[in-house]
C-alpha cells in the first residue's frame, strides 16, 4: 500500500505539472498571436508613420518634430487612441479636423458614433513640443485597420519658427509647409524649431547654442541637445525646402560665417539626399539674401543641378504678419502656400490642389474625355471640346485622395455605393452625384505611364476603365479590377 501511494503521488504531481505547463504555454501563444494580429496595436502595417518617429518598441511609438504624424483607415462607428503622455494633437477623420488639447490615457475620438463603413483616420503633433507616445487605437469589435492611401512622393521642409507655424492658429498645420504638402497631395515633414539659427555654436532664440546645420540630422529637436542621429534609410524625400537665416538677421551673426555655413549644410545635404530636388528660399523679410543666393551659386557651379533659389520678394505685405512684424499670421502663410505651391508642383510633376483650377481627363487609349451624358449624371467618354460638362475641379480629401466636381453640374464623380467587382457591369458604373461624404466619391490619382494616372476609387479599388472593345464616343466608363493597360489610364491636364 505505502508504495502505491507514492505512485498515486507521484502521478498527481506529474500531472499537474503538465497541465500548469500547458495552460502558461497556451498563454504564451494567444500573447503572441494576439500582439501580432491586434488590429490598431502600435505595430499593426496597416498604420503608417510619416516623419521622424522612433518605432523600436512594440508597445509605444513615439514622433518628434511638429506635424509628425500617421495614418491608417479603419471599419466600424468607433475609435480610441492610447496615449502614453500628455500631447496636443490634431485628429482627422474622413478629412474633417479636430483639436485634442492635453489629452493622455484613453481618448475617445468619436463621442458621436460614425457611420458604419471604411474610414480614415491621421493623428498629427501640433508642435515642436508634442511628442506623439502612442499605445494604440481601440476600435469596436470586430472591426479592423486598413492601408490607408499614402503618397510615393514625399516633400521635407527646414527651418525656424516660421516653417514650424510660430504663433499661428494650428501651430505646424497652419504654416505654409503642412499647406503646400497637403494641397500637393505628397506626404509631407517639418524639421522646423522656433529661434534655431543655421550657424551652430551660437547662442540664438532656442533654448541650447545648436544650430540647424547639426540637428537636422538629429532624430529630436534641439530641446533634447543630446539626441541620437536619424536613421535617413527610413524615408528618402522627393524634394526639401529650406528657409533659414531670419534669426541670424536678429541675433547679429556674421554674414560670413553663415554663408560658408550653408554651403557646407547643402552639400552635406546633398550627400545625405542624393536624389532630392533642393529649393533654397529667400527669407520672407529679406535677411541674409546675398549670402544665401552665394551659396546655392556655389553648389550650381560645382555643376550640381538639383538645387534651385526660390525668390520670395513680395510674397508678403506689412498685413500678413502678426503684431511682431516677424512672424506670418495665418493669412500669410496661406500666401506663402499660394506662391509656392505652383512652382513646386510644375519641378515635381504634381498636382496642385487649386479648386478653381478647371482639368479634362483624357483617357490615354481612346484620347477622348469624361464628359456628362446627354441626360441624367452618367460618365461617359467623348472627343473633347472644352464645354463645361467636360471640365472637372480637383477638390483634396485631406488624405492624399480627391473629389472631382463637375464644372456644369456641380455634382461628383462617384460609383453607386453597391459597386463592386462582383456586381454586374451597370452597377459599376462611373456617375455624378451630390456630396454625402462616403469614399465611393474618393478617388487616388495612381501614377501610371507617360504622365498618366489610374483613378483608383477609395471606396470600391476600382480602377476608371473604357472598356469597351470599340473605345467609341458615347461609351460608358466603368469600374474595373487593375488591369495594367492604356485603356484604365488617364491624363488629367489645367484647361483655360
Amino acid at each position: 500500500m505505502h508504495l502505491l501511494f507514492k505512485k498515486h503521488i507521484l502521478y498527481s504531481v506529474l500531472l499537474l505539472i503538465f497541465i500548469q505547463l500547458t495552460l502558461y504555454s497556451n498563454i504564451g501563444l494567444e500573447r503572441r498571436v494576439y500582439a501580432a494580429t491586434s488590429p490598431g496595436a502600435v505595430n499593426d502595417a496597416n498604420i503608417k508613420y510619416v516623419g521622424r518617429w522612433d518605432t523600436g518598441s512594440s508597445t509605444v511609438v513615439k514622433s518628434y518634430w511638429g506635424g509628425a504624424y500617421f495614418k491608417t483607415g479603419f471599419t466600424g462607428t468607433t475609435v480610441k487612441i492610447q496615449l502614453a503622455a500628455p500631447v496636443t494633437i490634431w485628429v482627422s477623420i474622413d478629412g474633417t479636423d479636430t483639436r485634442y488639447e492635453n489629452v493622455s490615457g484613453l481618448v475617445d475620438l468619436t463621442p458621436t458614433p460614425l457611420v458604419a463603413r471604411k474610414h480614415f483616420l491621421r493623428v498629427a503633433a501640433q508642435s515642436e513640443k508634442d511628442s506623439i507616445q502612442f499605445q494604440g487605437l481601440v476600435l469596436d469589435a470586430g472591426a479592423s485597420t486598413f492601408a490607408p492611401p499614402l503618397s510615393s512622393k514625399l516633400i521635407e521642409f527646414v527651418g525656424d519658427s516660421i516653417t514650424a507655424g510660430w504663433l499661428d492658429t494650428r501651430r505646424a498645420l497652419s504654416d505654409y509647409a503642412w499647406i503646400v504638402g497637403e494641397r500637393l497631395s505628397m506626404e509631407h515633414t517639418q524639421i522646423a524649431q522656433p529661434g534655431i539659427c543655421l550657424i551652430d555654436g551660437v547662442q540664438c532664440y532656442s533654448n541650447y547654442p545648436i544650430g540647424m546645420s547639426q540637428q537636422f540630422f538629429k532624430t529630436q529637436t534641439v530641446d533634447t541637445p543630446n539626441s541620437s542621429n536619424w536613421d535617413f534609410s527610413r524615408y528618402q524625400p522627393e524634394a526639401v525646402v529650406i528657409n533659414l537665416g531670419t534669426n541670424e538677421h536678429w541675433t547679429g551673426q556674421s554674414d560670413v560665417l553663415f554663408e560658408k555655413t550653408y554651403i557646407n549644410f547643402l552639400q552635406r545635404m546633398r550627400t545625405t539626399y542624393p536624389n532630392a530636388l533642393i529649393f533654397v528660399l529667400r527669407t520672407f523679410g529679406g535677411h541674409k539674401v546675398d549670402q544665401t543666393m552665394s551659396a546655392v551659386q556655389s553648389l550650381i557651379a560645382t555643376e550640381e543641378e538639383n538645387v534651385s533659389y526660390i525668390d520670395s520678394t513680395d510674397w508678403l505685405s506689412k498685413d500678413d504678419y502678426v503684431s511682431d512684424g516677424v512672424h506670418p499670421n495665418d493669412e500669410g502663410q496661406v500666401k506663402i502656400a499660394d506662391a509656392l505651391e505652383p512652382i513646386l508642383a510644375e519641378a515635381l510633376n504634381v498636382f496642385p490642389a487649386d479648386p478653381t483650377t478647371s482639368y479634362k481627363v483624357t483617357n490615354r487609349l481612346s484620347g477622348m474625355s469624361l464628359s456628362l451624358a446627354n441626360a441624367g449624371n452618367a460618365i461617359v467618354q467623348r472627343k473633347y471640346l472644352g464645354t463645361d460638362d467636360q471640365r472637372w475641379n480637383l477638390l483634396p480629401v485631406g488624405d492624399g485622395s480627391y473629389k472631382l466636381m463637375n464644372v456644369k453640374n456641380k455634382l461628383l464623380l462617384q460609383y453607386p455605393h453597391d459597386a463592386s467587382i462582383a456586381g454586374s457591369e451597370r452597377s459599376a458604373l462611373l456617375e455624378t452625384g451630390a456630396d454625402d461624404g462616403e469614399m465611393s466619391q474618393w478617388f487616388e490619382l495612381r501614377e501610371g505611364e507617360n504622365g498618366s494616372y489610374n483613378l483608383v476609387n477609395e471606396g470600391n479599388g476600382l480602377y476608371a476603365d473604357d472598356a469597351r472593345t470599340l473605345h467609341a464616343s458615347g461609351d460608358p466608363i466603368s469600374g474595373q479590377s487593375p488591369d495594367g493597360k492604356r485603356d484604365q489610364e488617364w491624363r488629367i491636364i489645367p484647361v483655360i
